[in-house]
């Protein structure tokens, strides 16, 4: 999960899924758009103050929950977050072709990034299957 914020107070975060992180990136690099995400948050570009990996809800924490190193080290080990930086880099290098590709801009982002095809390990990950984070918290 991707975490946006629009301003410092609890109420001004929002949680997006991963699928969905180019579009982030698209409006923030893009502040006079306006954007609907799956879950009905609805943004304009100019209002996202930032994008980060958002690691209580792929570790099914609370959101006040304060990490600690040994936190740090579980989210490690289970490789959540060497995942949600490849999704972020792979989000900010569609996010940077969607201009030339308007259409894709509703799509998921693996399947924008196939349509665009993108190459390196985002793309060889994508065509052996990328593990989803549930299946990285599971251990498959």
């Amino acid at each position: 999960m991707i975490r946006i914020s629009t301003g410092f107070s609890g109420d001004q975060k929002f949680i997006i899924s991963n699928g969905e992180a180019h579009k982030a990136y698209y409006l923030f690099l893009n502040p006079e758009k306006r954007g609907i995400f799956e879950n009905g948050l609805a943004l304009i570009g100019k209002d996202i103050k930032d994008i980060q990996p958002d690691y209580h809800s792929e570790m099914g924490w609370n959101p006040s929950h304060r990490m600690g190193d040994d936190d740090w080290a579980e989210v490690r080990k289970r490789g959540i977050d060497t995942e949600l930086k490849k999704v972020m880099t792979l989000a900010k290098e569609v996010s940077a072709l969607i201009p030339s590709r308007p259409e894709l801009i509703g799509k998921n982002l693996f399947e924008c990034a196939i349509s665009l095809g993108i190459s390196g390990e985002e793309k060889k990950e994508l065509k052996g299957g990328m593990k989803s984070i549930g299946d990285l918290l599971t251990n498959k």
